[in-house]
Parts: structure tokens; sequence; C-alpha cells
């Protein structure tokens, strides 16, 4: 990995120091930050921990429901995703990050996803198991569905 961005680079501490690393750093940060917010909000609320749902519910002083809030940081998450992906295919001879970098954070974002898809399995370790357990032991249906 360290050879792979040495070779793009003069040095790896340019790497480290650059704009574009910094903002592919941020947007897979906000990304997984919104999935466990839209997740947790309930939980948080009651351990009157900050959560961006419950912090959009209260700034709103009773004019934004839970719903709208949840709705609303989903938008921000599909944007901040979109830039995301955007970051990690565009191919531009500048850019000090190599592809395999890129790549680590776009996996990044989609562990996080799979980690909140069915509420937040940090907090529900047997539903990770299962997840983990689909998704390698349980066979792949190959017939063809019928419609």
């Amino acid at each position: 990995f360290y050879n792979t961005i040495y070779s793009r680079a003069k040095t790896f501490g340019e790497v480290i120091k650059s704009a574009e690393l910094g903002e592919i750093c941020k947007c897979t940060t906000i990304v997984c930050r919104l999935l466990n917010d839209t997740q947790t909000y309930k939980k948080e609320k009651e351990e009157r921990s900050s959560n961006i749902v419950n912090i959009l519910v209260t700034q709103s002083e009773g004019t934004v429901s839970e719903e709208e809030a949840v709705e609303e940081v989903k938008e921000m998450l599909e944007k901040n995703r979109r830039k995301l992906l955007r970051m990690v295919l565009h191919k531009k001879e500048s850019s000090q990050l190599p592809q395999v970098c890129k790549d680590l954070f776009w996996n990044t974002s989609k562990v996080a996803h799979i980690l909140y898809s069915n509420g937040n399995e940090f907090r529900s370790p047997e539903g990770l198991k299962s997840n983990i357990n689909t998704l390698f032991y349980k066979p792949v249906d190959l017939s063809p569905t019928q419609a």
C-alpha cells in the first residue's frame, strides 16, 4: 500500500497533507456519521447524546418532526455518498491519491452502510453475526425468478 502511494507522490507526507485526502476523508466520515445517526437517534435521545436528527428536531422548535428530520438527514447522506463516489471514480492526472487509496475510503463507507442497514449492528451483535453468516455461508440462489 505504501509503495503504491509513494510511486504517485514525491513523498508520503505530500499525500497526507493533500487537500484531496482531507476532502475524501471528511466525506467518508460524514457518510459514516449520518448512517449512524439515522439508526441510533431514538436510543441517543434517551441517553441525551448528540445526534443530528435530534439536533434538527430541537433547533426547529417543534416545526420539524423526527420523521422529517430523518428524511432530511437521509438526503444529506445521499448527497455526501454521491460526492464520495464522484471523488473515488474521478480519474485525474494531478491526483496524488492512487485508486487503491480511494477505494479504501469507498469500501469503508460500504462497510458502514452494511453495519447500519438494519439498525445499529454495533449494539446488536447477533444481527451482525447473522449478516456475516449470510454473506459467507448461505448459498446463493441461482434459480430463475418468476415474474
